[in-house]
């Protein structure tokens, strides 16, 4: 089922992607939002775009969701730079 959904013409993997990682942290899914943001980070995204994904996260969610998962994008962040 997943390869289907992913795989669909119309959506961008990149905007597949961003999209899980806003469900995941509305929904609290830590283990899953640290794999999909290393997916987004993979596909090019910076932590200023991820940092800007969270701030824009929070006036609908709420702050503590939001910064719970701009903890977790943080934490994601600093290991890939750790990496390099």
């Amino acid at each position: 089922a997943y390869a289907d959904i992913w795989s669909r013409p119309g959506l961008a993997l990149r905007d597949r992607t961003l999209i899980t990682c806003v469900v995941l942290a509305v929904q609290e899914h830590e283990t899953e939002l640290r794999v999909h943001l290393r997916g987004l980070a993979n596909q090019g995204m910076g932590r200023l775009e991820a940092e800007e994904m969270m701030m824009h996260l929070s006036i609908y969610v709420g702050w503590p969701k939001a910064l719970e998962a701009r903890r977790i994008m943080t934490e994601v962040f600093d290991a890939i730079e750790d990496q390099i």
